[in-house]
């Protein structure tokens, strides 16, 4: 058999490539991750207009009760306890002031996150819920106050809870999810409403912060409605 012989094959060395070729590649790739993330925002903005009916968001909200008011309580007491037993973590119970701020939480976080469905619902057809979201840009109630009420109600009942119950587990789990969801809402929620809501909603970002309110504001606030409606 004659031998047959194959010449190796010379790859450029990395330093050869030319920049060019491999600066048009970087930015073709965030062309396409850009267009993808546009076009996925487009569609979310199209399923977010749709218009839903009464019946359709009570049973969204129904289904969003047992789960926040119920399945997750249940997590947090029953899951993170035996987490904390099993951890040997120091447990809270025994502390008044825990107990007490605890409560305090749960009832404040309860009227802001109440107070929040109503106006979301009566208000502008919509739901808490980013599949089901409100129809028209709402900046009276809690909503004048901060931009995500809602978020915030729901981070102190939990919050609450988790001292109530005395798990430090449970306070970690909560405090984890939260800024999950505020990474969310800074960086995929709030482009959407910008799109969707136009200078509006920019105007509406500047003035109003983002979670925590500002006594200060909301008190000049309170005064200026209060001299308008005189």
């Amino acid at each position: 058999m004659a031998n047959i012989c194959i010449k190796p094959t010379r790859l450029p060395h990395p330093l050869c490539i030319n920049p060019k070729n491999q600066s048009s590649s970087y930015a073709a790739r965030a062309e396409n991750y850009e267009s993808r993330e546009e076009l996925l925002m487009r569609i979310f903005i199209q399923w977010a207009k749709r218009t839903r009916s009464v019946k359709q968001r009570l049973i969204v909200l129904g289904m969003g009760a047992v789960i926040f008011l119920a399945f997750i309580p249940l997590i947090l007491i029953g899951l993170m306890t035996k987490i904390d037993a099993v951890l040997g973590v120091r447990n809270l119970l025994f502390s008044r002031t825990a107990v007490v701020i605890g409560v305090l939480l749960m009832i404040i976080g309860g009227i802001i996150g109440m107070r929040t469905v109503m106006i979301q619902f009566t208000q502008a057809s919509g739901t808490p819920f980013p599949f089901m979201p409100t129809q028209r840009l709402i900046i009276n109630g809690p909503f004048a106050a901060c931009r995500n009420p809602m978020t915030l109600g729901t981070i102190l009942a939990y919050l609450g809870l988790s001292l109530l119950i005395g798990s430090l587990t449970s306070i970690l789990t909560v405090v984890i999810l939260a800024t999950l969801l505020l990474i969310y809402i800074k960086r995929i929620e709030e482009k959407e409403l910008e799109l969707r809501f136009g200078v509006e909603y920019v105007k509406y970002k500047a003035a109003t912060p983002f979670l925590l309110p500002n006594v200060l504001t909301l008190i000049n606030k309170t005064k200026q409605k209060r001299r308008f409606e005189n």
